[in-house]
């Protein structure tokens, strides 16, 4: 953990016990925070208070046990086609941003922090700087693996946390963008509570990225004509706020995972509730539908990418994503 990241923490009072620490990175230790401990392991401070510890303690364990990197572009075509549009929306986010001369970011769900280096590459491109960058996760596995990654280049000024976007530890309007990219906010009963996190943390006028799983994709309502059970299905949980999804496990098992499906209107009356503005939307996944457990394209699917990359953000197709991915302002 880097000392510079007790700064943004939100506490009235602040103290550290450090145990262990090599150069300028504490491995082990308690932060004080006002009536709140939390401890400092392997250089992850958990930022989760004991009180909601049980109520994350299941997910936490499911994402601990994962492989700590699974979504890797160079081995999946599928993952590919994804992350362009994922870059698509980083670069309008800083284009939207282009008079900051230090940008602060937040990274929620980050997981091994893909958009941390996919931000850094994209800073270096354009020459623009970055203050800090701070990634959380629930889970410690891949945020380690982040951490492995950093030291190689050398980054001072990225640190990560354990924290859940729920209850972020952080001071009102520190950050300048907020990211919460591919499942980072579709798996909580209390979905609302992470975009008002999300509005409090940023600055007036702030950019927030963020993808979530929509309820009425185009590939989806394509197939439910020609499945009837599945149609059925469909009709009986429109109403239901929560499905199931089930997450494969490396040993062969498998657990089912409590997710929200969206739909764009309740998407802008969330935005609305937590004074944010749409900037930008890209449908991902409208006509080619996600296959990951598949490698390769298919030269059908090779087409039918090109043509969902160029419809991404029409105003017929954008909405229709199995993903919607968005660029939203902080209004206040």
């Amino acid at each position: 953990m880097k000392p510079w990241l007790i700064d943004f923490l939100s506490c009235s009072t602040k103290k550290i016990h450090i145990s262990r620490k090599i150069d300028n990175e504490i491995l082990s230790g308690i932060i004080f925070c006002d009536k709140k401990d939390y401890p400092i392991y392997r250089g992850l401070p958990i930022f989760i208070p004991r009180v909601l510890r049980p109520l994350f303690a299941k997910i936490r364990n499911i994402y601990e046990s994962l492989d700590p990197a699974p979504w890797r572009a160079k081995k999946n075509d599928w993952i590919k086609h994804m992350r362009f549009l994922h870059i698509r929306a980083l670069k309008t986010a800083l284009a939207n941003l282009s008079t900051k001369r230090e940008i602060k970011v937040l990274a929620i769900g980050c997981g091994w922090g893909w958009e941390v280096w996919s931000l850094m590459r994209l800073g270096n491109a354009s020459h623009r700087s970055f203050g800090y960058i701070i990634g959380t996760d629930l889970a410690g596995k891949p945020l380690r693996l982040a951490k492995k990654i950093q030291n190689t280049f050398s980054y001072k000024n990225i640190d990560f946390v354990v924290a859940p976007a729920e209850f972020l530890p952080f001071k009102d309007s520190s950050f300048d963008l907020v990211t919460a990219i591919f499942g980072s906010l579709d798996h909580s009963r209390y979905y609302l509570n992470q975009f008002i996190e999300i509005s409090r943390v940023l600055k007036p006028q702030g950019i927030a990225v963020f993808t979530l799983i929509n309820k009425f994709s185009l590939d989806w309502l394509i197939k439910l004509p020609f499945k009837p059970k599945l149609y059925r299905k469909t009709l009986k949980k429109m109403s239901d706020p929560f499905a199931k999804v089930t997450l494969k496990l490396p040993n062969g098992r498998s657990v089912r995972v409590i997710t929200h499906y969206y739909n764009s209107l309740e998407i802008k009356n969330i935005l609305k509730k937590t004074g944010m503005k749409l900037v930008k939307v890209f449908g991902i996944f409208c006509l080619l539908s996600p296959r990951f457990g598949i490698n390769k394209f298919k030269p059908y699917h090779e087409f039918l990418s090109k043509v969902d990359y160029l419809i991404a953000d029409a105003p017929l197709f954008r909405w229709l994503g199995r993903y919607i991915c968005m660029v939203a302002r902080k209004t206040y």
